[in-house]
């Protein structure tokens, strides 16, 4: 940083309080044209914005991600619009009681001390230290991890809250349920956690419930958290979890989505039968329609043969699925494994009709051999190791255990977020560290859901 020596009897400039303002950009254009061409023949105020912008970017450069919550967005969110606009009058200034520049000042060097106390939690007090590289931990100790981390973030609701971790408050229930499928999928054995966790999540689902029985808000993409929250639900339910008034709930969830069943069998976002059915909607629905059946609850065995119908017209010769028609295969990796995890599993055993079959092999291969090179995305890779899950080919075992073992390798290692994972994909600033942690964690058990 450069610092330049002045004489102690000259006065100190009166654009110099600028500078940091300039620095920040927070001047308006007609403050900043004046600081500019004042600066020029100034070296004492153009050597005090640059200070100012070295101290910046070394900060920018080098402050660690946030360590505790994902607070970034959730500070974001609570800063009202008036705040994003600076206020430079005088009068505003002053009522601030300090310089501009003394106040941006002293904000810089609390960032320094904040990153310094960060870097110091993070690596130690020797953060360039390079210890031992640790053995790649076992696919029980990430669940585990995974698991507790989930425990302990759960609110005193029972809910657990996206808007605390990134994501987005609408879809609370859909990530309540998805959090319990996490507990419930769980293979060896009950964890510890779950006594209280599922209890406590199953009942704060059940507080969702309108009136017309779908679960969480009246909003857009109402039917993921309506068919999410019934899944997990009936998992509950099926496994003893659940309060003891759940049944009556749940028939009449089942209801509401024989209700929004469109004319031709699928499912779409709103909260109506005329809505356009697709694919990513309609499997959560008939997977909680297999649930229910299940359990013996035999109605809600028609709409269910009625969604398997329409989902095998989503499918091209290929074997790939499309959104809302056979060709429509913009994300078709993610498409075709909703389509082949639910034909296969839906219908409770692999298809009797030579055609059924044929679909579900071509399904299962595409699926098998769907590169995941690049960015994960856990809505996509979720579904193609649920799809994978259902068998028992050597070939689509391999891909399982390629894509499980990256997800090992991306559990997060920061000691504050121990367990999570990082939302860092398409759908992240949706569902935040929930939705990644919830599906990651999934992917890793070995039970696929659906399961009679």
């Amino acid at each position: 940083m450069k610092t330049t020596a002045h004489r102690t009897d000259a006065p100190e400039c009166a654009w110099r309080a600028k500078a940091a303002d300039a620095a920040c950009d927070a001047l308006d254009e007609t403050e900043k044209a004046a600081f500019d061409t004042h600066a020029r023949q100034c070296s004492d105020c153009r050597e005090t914005a640059e200070s100012f912008r070295n101290v910046i970017q070394k900060l920018r450069d080098g402050m660690p991600a946030a360590s505790c919550r994902d607070l970034p967005p959730d500070i974001m969110r609570r800063i009202p619009d008036s705040g994003w606009t600076p206020e430079t009058s005088d009068a505003g200034r002053r009522r601030l009681g300090f310089p501009a520049f003394a106040l941006r000042a002293a904000a810089l060097v609390l960032a320094a001390l904040a990153g310094a106390v960060l870097l110091t939690l993070r690596f130690g007090t020797k953060p360039d230290a390079v210890g031992p590289v640790a053995a790649a931990p076992s696919r029980a100790n990430v669940i585990r991890d995974a698991l507790q981390w989930l425990a302990s973030v759960q609110e005193d609701s029972g809910a657990w809250a996206p808007q605390s971790w990134g994501g987005r408050q609408v879809y609370e229930t859909a990530l309540t349920g998805m959090a319990l499928l996490t507990f419930l999928r769980h293979e060896d054995g009950q964890h510890p956690s779950a006594a209280n966790a599922v209890p406590g999540g199953a009942a704060y689902l059940l507080t969702r419930q309108r009136a017309d029985g779908g679960y969480g808000p009246a909003a857009s993409g109402h039917m993921y958290n309506h068919g999410i929250a019934t899944v997990a639900l009936l998992e509950a339910y099926r496994q003893g979890l659940a309060p003891a008034d759940a049944e009556a709930s749940l028939k009449t969830a089942l209801a509401f989505i024989r209700e929004q069943q469109s004319h031709t069998g699928g499912w779409g976002y709103d909260t109506h039968p005329m809505s356009r059915p697709n694919t990513s909607i309609s499997v959560w629905q008939m997977e909680a329609l297999a649930l229910g059946l299940a359990l013996g609850w035999t109605e809600a065995g028609e709409p269910l043969e009625r969604g398997l119908a329409w989902l095998a017209t989503m499918a091209n010769e290929q074997g790939q699925f499309g959104y809302r028609q056979a060709d429509d295969t913009a994300d078709h990796a993610a498409l075709t494994a909703m389509g082949a995890y639910c034909l296969f599993k839906a219908a409770g055993k692999t298809p009797d009709d030579p055609a059924g079959r044929a679909l579900v092999r071509r399904a299962l291969h595409r699926v098998a051999t769907e590169s995941e090179e690049g960015n994960l995305d856990y809505y996509r890779s979720y579904f193609i190791a649920s799809a994978l899950k259902t068998s028992a080919e050597p070939e689509h075992r391999q891909s399982l255990t390629r894509l499980r073992s990256r997800l090992t390798r991306e559990q997060s290692q920061d000691p504050l977020l121990a367990g999570s994972w990082n939302p860092a994909d398409q759908w992240s600033a949706v569902g935040g560290r929930l939705y990644a942690t919830t599906l990651a964690a999934m992917m890793l058990e070995n039970r696929p859901g659906m399961d009679p």
